[in-house]
């Protein structure tokens, strides 16, 4: 079965384990190389599940940060807030900013998203850094 065919039916259980046995031993590079195929053959839940599943997988930090930048360029909007709330515990503050304000100079749309949506994710001090 193709990985499209499988990622078409997340997030049910057998779709997703398939799925991790598909993945499991591939490089964050190779992880990376598939995200956007897979992305754009789904949406809502199921875009939420195969991030989850990407992320777990992913083993550096700076893998996490490209998946971000996939979904704030692709302006998944309706995703962006779960995927927020599953990515920024694993990725320090400081680069998060750095993503943050590299988009000021180009989609300040995406940025005003972002920040709302880290509203429910971060305390009070921790927002201030993206000031």
């Amino acid at each position: 079965m193709k990985l499209i065919e499988i990622v078409k039916g997340f997030p049910r259980q057998e779709n997703v384990a398939s799925f991790k046995q598909c993945i499991k031993g591939l490089t964050d590079e190779e992880l990376l190389r598939l995200t956007i195929p897979l992305l754009d053959e789904i949406e809502g839940r199921a875009r939420i599940c195969l991030i989850k599943v990407l992320s777990t997988a992913l083993k550096y930090e700076s893998s996490f940060m490209v998946i971000l930048d996939i979904g704030c360029r692709k302006k998944l909007v309706s995703e962006i807030g779960e995927w927020l709330k599953f990515l920024v515990p694993r990725i320090k503050l400081k680069e998060f900013v750095k993503l943050v304000n590299g988009y000021k100079e180009h989609d300040v749309e995406i940025v005003s998203i972002i920040l709302y949506k880290l509203q429910f994710i971060l305390d009070e001090e921790q927002l201030k850094k993206f000031e």
